[in-house]
């Protein structure tokens, strides 16, 4: 009997062993986690963005007898396709496990519970936005059917679509999840008609994360100014320098309150001012010819498409170069100053001038 029970005691010794020796950590539970997710986007000339934000959860987590700091830090980015009238919001957060046990909500919890929390978290924004009065984290949900939908990098996304009933009236609503590489990817989808709800479930095939992005390699952004300096007869040295101080990466910046960018792709070019130059990189990188002077949608043209986004940022640095007379001698401090201050504007600070200065150098020595 006695030895029965050693047997029992060594096999729950064991077990506890493998739990543990299954973390990343060796010690079981963490005091404190802290983690942020990467930006998730919708590619596709079609989806507006609307807004973007970077949601932060400090609340602790009990696990048994103990508890967990927690500081992470979420990306959500709202967007809105005016061709079909659906809206969706794509969260990107961590997906943080502790003994094998998760500990994101946005994973742990039911299709419905995360609507709702999300409808909870949102729902000032949501009202604004859409001109409601009621409460979208109260409105009545009626289960339709299971719903899965494939990515791009291979991660199948899999929830729920439910009928929404609203005092303004019906709509579906769908959520998909998945888990790629750390993050937990969430995408809500909401639409007027069940056929337009399923439609939409394509729109898996359209999110990039920054993992799947082979522009993340500074040899590629370099091929890509190569490319285009020499196709627009412009010094390869000066749009290296320019991207390399702008981002190597094809993302979106510049964003204002409601967390709107301005400005988009490699060069970080603003539509508003250099429409032009983006509809002929359009045209030329990628044979689609537009006319839209819109801001949101010029820039998503930047962000679906790395050529289209070089050959914009190598148009305007070109403009900014000719627009100080086409100068020679570029290792001129006085004449990279004249540059900067025309392609970024008249109020740089000396700190920005400095920083891009050293990057400049490195190009023109």
């Amino acid at each position: 009997m006695k030895t029965q029970y050693h047997l029992i005691a060594l096999a729950v010794l064991i077990s506890l062993l493998l739990i543990a020796g299954a973390c990343d950590s060796y010690t079981p539970i963490p005091k404190k986690i802290e983690r942020q997710a990467e930006w998730a986007t919708v590619n596709d000339p079609a989806w507006n963005l609307r807004w973007k934000d970077s949601p932060r959860d400090q609340n602790p987590r009990r696990l048994w007898d103990s508890t967990i700091e927690m500081d992470v830090t979420s990306r959500a980015t709202a967007w809105f396709n005016q061709f079909q009238e659906i809206a969706a919001l794509l969260i990107s957060t961590p997906d943080i496990h502790v003994l094998g046990f998760a500990q994101n909500p946005m994973y742990t919890k039911s299709d419905e519970e995360v609507i709702r929390e999300i409808a909870r978290q949102g729902g000032t924004t949501t009202r604004q936005e859409l001109n409601i009065t009621f409460d979208p984290a109260t409105v009545p949900l009626i289960l339709q059917e299971s719903s899965s939908a494939q990515t791009n990098f291979g991660v199948t996304l899999t929830g729920s679509r439910f009928l929404a009933q609203t005092p303004e009236g019906n709509g579906y609503v769908t959520v998909l999840r998945g888990v790629h590489q750390k993050d937990v990817l969430v995408l809500l989808i909401v639409a007027q008609s069940l056929a337009t709800s399923r439609t939409a479930d394509a729109t898996t095939r359209l999110i990039s994360h920054p993992s799947t992005e082979p522009t993340t390699h500074a040899t590629d952004w370099q091929s890509l100014a190569e490319k285009w300096a020499e196709y627009y007869q412009t010094d390869p040295r000066l749009v290296k320098a320019v991207v390399e101080a702008e981002a190597t990466t094809n993302i979106a910046g510049d964003y204002n309150t409601n967390g709107v960018p301005h400005a988009f792709g490699y060069g970080q070019v603003w539509p508003r001012w250099h429409y032009a130059n983006i509809q002929k990189a359009i045209l030329e990188a990628t044979g689609v010819s537009t006319n839209t002077r819109d801001e949101q949608t010029l820039g998503n043209f930047i962000l679906a498409d790395n050529d289209t986004s070089m050959a914009a940022a190598t148009l305007v640095i070109r403009d900014t170069w000719t627009g100080i007379g086409s100068p020679i001698n570029l290792a001129d401090y006085s004449i990279y100053e004249r540059f900067a201050k025309r392609y970024v504007g008249p109020s740089i600070s000396q700190q920005d001038l400095q920083r891009r200065w050293q990057i400049w150098q490195k190009h023109f020595q």
